[in-house]
């Protein structure tokens, strides 16, 4: 969030749900044949965690989209966003949804703006990391102060040798294993 989200907030007045379009190639992973009763197609594809809910006005579509994520393992072969999907279906449902325009993919990830002015940057491709360098866009709404605060709050790790590295890999693995 880079900016004061209470403007959007009121956008729920008028409307349950409100969204920011995914990039259009992404839509066509969707599984149209799941639903063939449902206009899905007139639905713009719904950018993933970036989106405002009323909980009470929109209960049962929340609910249908955590069947939805709890039957994961089915809709993912089936269509290609599973979570994104599981909203686009409900908004070709009810259409009782407001688009907020598109999420677009700068560099490193998603800004999604609001009358002209950026509201939520989403790294997708450049998640905040202290074992390898991190990507930045330096045209993002506080770059800057987001690298400075990430190198105060999470030090560099201390070189390790690929014999530690190997090490430590192993005993993550057998951990994850004994957990299964």
């Amino acid at each position: 969030m880079v900016r004061d989200p209470g403007p959007l907030f009121e956008i729920l007045d008028a409307t349950p749900f409100a969204y920011w379009a995914n990039i259009p190639r992404f839509a066509d992973k969707y599984g149209y044949h799941l639903w063939p009763e449902l206009d899905v197609r007139s639905v713009q594809g719904v950018q993933g965690g970036q989106y405002l809910i009323d909980i009470q006005k929109a209960w049962a579509e929340l609910m249908f989209c955590r069947w939805w994520d709890n039957h994961a393992d089915f809709f993912y072969t089936q269509s290609g966003n599973c979570d994104e999907d599981g909203w686009r279906t409900v908004c070709a449902k009810t259409r009782n949804y407001t688009l907020l325009g598109n999420a677009d993919y700068e560099k490193i990830g998603f800004v999604c703006r609001y009358d002209g002015k950026p509201y939520i940057c989403h790294r997708t491709n450049a998640k905040l990391s202290r074992d390898k360098a991190t990507r930045t866009n330096r045209s993002w709404p506080h770059e800057a102060r987001v690298m400075e605060l990430f190198r105060e709050l999470v030090p560099p790790a201390p070189p390790e040798s690929q014999q530690a590295r190997m090490a430590r890999l192993r005993s993550e693995r057998q951990k994850v294993l004994h957990r299964v």
